[in-house]
């Protein structure tokens, strides 16, 4: 982690690395996951090893999940060639399908939040999608036509 006003940078790790990261909705501490684990990070806290968290099921997809500020998770299940945008709650519960459309294998990109957490961007079929978590609205959207990775996004 590095704070842009100071330059300084922080380091935590896990055995295999991150698999999602997000700030907690209150800005103060950040959400994380890595082995099968999650739990939050205070970033002035002492280097080092990531604290011990809680255990978190599988998101049941290769591509893993994107961690939202709120502790849940977003993750994208393919069948055949129909693909579901799931929430995962981060409380346990069953999978909430956000959305569901027809897909080529192999195409599949992560979605990729807000800093909110409340807006996902993802790629949906051949075009690109922002989903309201709130309202469940989806907007369809354009990028160049010479964009084939989905763009970086920054929180702070």
């Amino acid at each position: 982690m590095r704070d842009l006003r100071t330059g300084k940078e922080r380091a935590w790790s896990s055995r295999s690395g991150l698999d999602a990261i997000s700030w907690s909705e209150d800005g103060r501490q950040v959400h994380w996951s890595a082995d099968g684990t999650a739990g939050d990070l205070a970033p002035r806290s002492r280097e080092g090893a990531l604290p011990a968290g809680r255990n978190v099921p599988a998101a049941g997809d290769p591509l893993g999940a994107v961690l939202l500020p709120s502790g849940d998770r977003l993750a994208l299940r393919q069948t055949t060639q129909k693909v579901r945008l799931v929430l995962l709650p981060s409380g346990g519960g069953g999978a909430r399908v956000l959305d569901e459309w027809k897909d080529i294998p192999g195409f599949l990109k992560l979605p990729a939040t807000d800093a909110t957490g409340r807006h996902i961007f993802y790629r949906r079929g051949d075009g690109w999608a922002r989903l309201d978590l709130k309202t469940g609205k989806r907007t369809a959207f354009s990028l160049p036509a010479d964009s084939t990775q989905p763009g970086v996004v920054y929180t702070w």
